[in-house]
């Protein structure tokens, strides 16, 4: 048997290289209108919104301000409810609105006690360059229900709310995207 000659193999390993990406095998592409963002956490560790998203079948993202007495009561329900999710591949994480950025030190101080005063263990992170294009919210606290494509599911939950309030919503929303 003729083996075939080396150019013609280099030339259809190239072609082959560069279609896999046409053919669904290269770097999966962000979903229609899903929300994309890398931003960093409050101890600056870098955060990737896919890699938040794709872990869980609901990922609520909490709005909330280091000023607004609303958001810093309903945080220890957001921990009780964030231990129930568990169980129901959910997960809650919170975008602290008034931190400038990574070095914002008095702010991120402040995010760290109320997240220390308050219990929660969950991720928070800092806002990201277009969060107002992504969660338009209007007043604080914000919630917005996120699924595994990174997509706004259902309504934004506007205003403060006890965990079981959360928990029915989610509950909803689970049975919606099924």
């Amino acid at each position: 048997m003729k083996s075939l000659p080396r150019k013609f193999l280099a030339a259809l390993t190239a072609l082959l290289i560069l279609t896999l990406p046409l053919a669904g095998c290269g770097p999966e592409k962000p979903a229609e209108g899903a929300i994309t963002f890398e931003t960093t956490d409050l101890g600056g560790n870098t955060v990737k919104s896919q890699d938040i998203f794709k872990e869980h079948t609901l990922t609520m993202v909490n709005l909330w301000g280091t000023y607004c007495g609303p958001c810093i009561s309903e945080m220890p329900d957001l921990e009780v409810l964030s231990a129930s999710l568990a169980g129901k591949d959910c997960a809650i994480i919170g975008v602290v609105l008034d931190v400038a950025g990574p070095d914002d030190q008095e702010h991120i101080g402040a995010a760290e006690e109320i997240i220390q005063y308050t219990g929660v263990t969950y991720l928070n992170l800092l806002p990201w360059e277009n969060i107002w294009n992504d969660l338009p919210a209007q007043f604080i606290p914000t919630t917005y229900f996120i699924n595994q494509k990174g997509q706004i599911v259902g309504e934004a939950a506007v205003g403060a709310r006890g965990a079981e309030d959360y928990e029915e919503l989610i509950d909803n929303l689970l049975e919606e995207i099924k």
